[in-house]
C-alpha cells in the first residue's frame, strides 16, 4: 500500500510541472469541497449545539487526568500550530496542495456527520477556551473563532485529528510526521484536560482520521480521472 501511495504522490509532482493550468483548477475545485465541507460541518454542529439531548456522561480519564486550564496550548495548537503545519506543506510539497485540500475537506465533512449523529453533551464542569489568555488574543479570536457556538461538537476531536492528518502528509519527512504526532497527542491531553472532549472522542480521532487519509488517496485518484475526461 506504501508503494501505491508513493507512486500516486510521484505521480502528482509530475503533473504539476508538465500542467500548471490543470494544477491550479484542482486547487480551486477543491477548494470549493473544502468550503462546503467546512459550511457542512458547521451547520451539523449548530444543530448539535441546540438539541435538547446533550447529555454529559463520565470519563474514566477525567478522573486520571486533573482539570487544568490550558487555553493558551490550545490557542497555539489552532492558531500557529496548524497553519504552520499546512504553510510548510504547501512549501515542502506542492504538488500535493489539491490532495491535502481534499483531505481536509473529506475531513471536516465526515467530522460533520459524526457530530450530528452522537448527542453526547460537553461535560458542565469543563473549562471555556480563550478565557484567561491575554486580551489581545482574546479579541482576536472572539471575533474569528465559533468555540462559543460549537460546545457539543464532540466526536470525533478535531484537534486531534487535525495535527494526526498533517503528520501523515509528511510520513516520509521523519523529523515533522513526528512532530505533528506529538502536537496531536499534546492537544489530545489538553481538550481532555479542560474537559471539552471525551476520551472516545480522542481514540476515535487517530482511526477515523487515518481511515479518512487512505479514502482520499483512493477518492482524489478517482476525482482525477474523471477532471481529465
Amino acid at each position: 500500500m506504501t508503494t501505491i501511495i508513493q507512486a500516486f504522490f510521484a505521480n502528482l509532482k509530475v503533473e504539476i510541472i508538465n500542467n500548471k493550468k490543470d494544477f491550479f483548477f484542482k486547487i480551486i475545485f477543491t477548494s470549493f469541497i473544502l468550503s462546503f465541507a467546512i459550511w457542512w460541518q458547521n451547520t451539523l454542529s449548530m444543530f448539535t449545539d441546540i438539541s435538547a439531548l446533550n447529555i454529559p456522561v463520565g470519563d474514566i480519564l477525567f478522573v486520571i487526568i486533573p482539570k487544568y486550564d490550558l487555553s493558551l496550548i490550545y490557542f497555539l495548537g489552532m492558531w500557529i500550530l496548524f497553519p504552520l503545519g499546512i504553510g510548510y506543506a504547501i512549501y515542502k510539497i506542492p504538488e500535493k496542495i489539491p490532495f491535502v485540500i481534499f483531505s481536509f475537506a473529506l475531513f471536516f465533512f465526515i467530522r460533520g456527520i459524526c457530530i450530528s449523529s452522537t448527542y453526547i453533551g460537553i461535560p458542565p464542569d469543563h473549562i471555556t477556551p480563550y478565557l484567561n489568555i491575554p486580551s489581545f488574543f482574546n479579541l482576536h479570536l472572539n471575533i474569528f473563532s465559533l468555540v462559543q457556538f460549537f460546545r457539543n461538537d464532540l466526536f470525533f476531536s478535531g484537534h486531534t485529528g487535525i495535527p494526526f492528518l498533517i503528520s501523515l502528509f509528511f510520513w516520509d519527512f521523519k523529523i515533522f510526521r513526528n512532530i505533528f504526532i506529538i502536537i496531536s497527542i499534546v492537544m489530545a491531553v489538553t481538550v481532555i484536560s479542560m474537559r471539552i472532549h471525551y476520551s472516545i472522542d480522542i481514540i476515535g480521532a487517530y482511526f477515523i482520521t487515518y481511515g479518512i487519509f487512505k479514502t482520499s488517496v483512493v477518492a482524489y485518484a478517482k476525482i482525477e480521472k474523471i477532471l481529465k475526461v
